[in-house]
């Protein structure tokens, strides 16, 4: 009759998939990765860590153990004190890392991440991540931190991956990860 009409929408939406709460916890690990989803965040909101510039690190999972070489990284900061635009990278690491420089661990420094998981379960693919995140480091900076991260030259299923701090734990702080449907 000539009058438009339109179809309810479907697929394409996050769904939560599991989620923890830090408290001084050694690491958090994620293990939910299944075929119903190719693309993953983790959303980190509010973390503290137990020490003083401690980095913020990841590892992937496989086969039930996680890698401990093999990874590469580029990660930069855009800070509120300069137009300089540091960076850190890595062709030959032990693990990624997610942060330029130290996380605080005094009332108020913090770190909140958006990181983005693609593909951990695909057998054709590099193994990576990408982040960007707001945080107050141990100068009471605030900043935001960006990079990227893989495991190179293993195209293998990732079954989990794991945050952790380079020498103490995460105090407080939620992780949730969701997965976008594929259709």
């Amino acid at each position: 009759s000539g009058v438009p009409s339109w179809a309810s929408a479907s697929g394409g939406a996050w769904t939560f998939i599991e989620g923890f709460t830090a408290s001084t916890s050694a690491l958090i690990a994620f293990t939910g990765f299944t075929s119903t989803y190719d693309c993953y965040k983790v959303f980190v909101t509010n973390a503290t860590p137990s020490a003083d510039t401690d980095q913020f690190y990841a590892q992937w999972r496989q086969s039930g153990s996680y890698l401990t070489s093999g990874y590469r990284y580029a990660a930069a900061k855009i800070v509120s004190t300069t137009t300089t635009v540091p960076a850190i990278v890595s062709s030959s690491a032990s693990f990624m890392r997610l942060t330029n420089d130290g996380t605080g661990d005094k009332a108020g420094e913090i770190f909140n991440y958006e990181i983005t998981i693609w593909d951990p379960l695909g057998t054709d693919n590099a193994k990576g991540i990408n982040w960007d995140g707001y945080v107050v480091n141990q100068d009471d900076t605030c900043s935001m931190t960006l990079g990227a991260a893989d495991h190179h030259n293993n195209e293998d299923a990732m079954d989990g991956i794991k945050f952790y701090m380079e020498s103490g734990t995460i105090v407080t702080g939620t992780f949730a990860m969701y997965g976008l449907n594929k259709s």
